[in-house]
């Protein structure tokens, strides 16, 4: 009966030892993703905490979250979900609107050891390994080049020559000088109309032959004047 006692009794040391000494298990230190995910490995690896939880660890190992990340801001976002956007903008919002109902994911966060890994970014690394989480590929907005832009071909405009008339020279006016003015053919007429029985011309353009006429014209005349019978 004794000997049964005692062993109960040893048996009931070993466990209280084991449970308030967690971190030696047979020699060997027990790490705190071991820890978080013997502890809350059937939260963590709920369908919808799993779409998101590759996002949040691999956003939580940022220096810039790392560097405001303690158990007072942890617990301040647990209490007011609203506010994690303010510390990590590229927050998946699935994962705001599961933190603003879920009692389970806010009871994990809520747990200090959870809190002391978040805050090692090698610890987050080494629980998504035991979580199998794959961390999301880096996708890299794609190059867009410019689009080649030649410049417009400009056809130089076609000129025609001006259509030039020739230019119409009159020929000058030339006036006659005096000397090369021919009188009429009658000029003389009006003066002495007897020229043509004179110098033997008549309009009919020959030479007259009329001899009474040169006669009374001349010889009758000067024999008067002299007296002659």
């Amino acid at each position: 009966m004794k000997k049964r006692t005692l062993v109960c009794f040893l048996i009931f040391t070993l466990c209280v030892l084991y449970t308030s000494i967690p971190t030696t298990v047979f020699g060997q230190e027990v790490s705190l993703a071991e820890k978080v995910f013997e502890r809350h490995s059937e939260t963590l690896q709920r369908e919808d905490i799993q779409a998101v939880l590759p996002q949040v660890l691999e956003g939580l190992k940022a220096p810039n979250i790392q560097a405001i990340l303690n158990p007072q801001t942890i617990t301040l976002i647990v209490d007011n979900p609203g506010l994690l956007p303010q510390f990590a903008p590229d927050i998946d919002p699935k994962f705001v609107a599961l933190l603003e109902e879920d009692a389970e994911l806010q009871a994990l966060l809520s747990d200090p050891i959870v809190q002391e890994l978040l805050q090692d970014p090698a610890a987050i690394d080494e629980l998504a390994g035991l979580l199998n989480v794959v961390e999301p590929p880096v996708v890299e907005p794609p190059v867009v080049e410019p689009p080649v832009v030649e410049p417009p071909v400009v056809e130089p405009p076609v000129v025609e020559p001006p259509v030039v008339e020739p230019s119409v020279v009159e020929p000058p006016v030339v006036e006659p000088t005096p000397a090369e003015v021919l009188p009429p053919a009658d000029s003389f007429a009006p003066i002495m109309p007897e020229n043509e029985a004179l110098f033997g011309k008549s309009r009919l353009g020959g030479l007259s032959l009329n001899t009474i006429s040169i006669r009374n014209q001349f010889i009758e005349p000067m024999v008067a004047a002299l007296g002659l019978p």
